[in-house]
């Protein structure tokens, strides 16, 4: 079973804890990189990179009020707390 984000930096905490306490400071800074270098690559397996092009922005009217513009086919990730925004960023970070 894959381990998450979250559990692999416990791993390494605990990891750093237990085996390095006792030991002089160099070993310790050897020992902390190649923990810091395992988790980084636990890491990068969780993280995903997905290109995404907002669209929209503000403008005023004649009338000096702000507006915000927005394609009506695409999420909408700004604007007033609303459960579509929540929905359009849940959607996007966990896909």
């Amino acid at each position: 079973m894959r381990m998450d984000l979250t559990q692999s930096f416990v791993s390494v905490v605990n990891f750093y804890d237990i085996h390095i306490s006792g030991s002089d400071i160099s070993s310790k800074q050897e020992c902390f990189l190649i923990v810091l270098l395992a988790f980084l690559a636990f890491a990068r397996e969780a993280i995903r990179i997905k290109k995404i092009k907002f669209s929209g922005g503000l403008y005023y009217d004649y009338n000096g009020v702000l507006h915000l513009s927005s394609n009506p086919n695409e999420p909408i990730y700004v604007g007033p707390p609303s459960e579509e925004i929540d929905n359009a960023w849940e959607a996007l970070i966990h896909g």
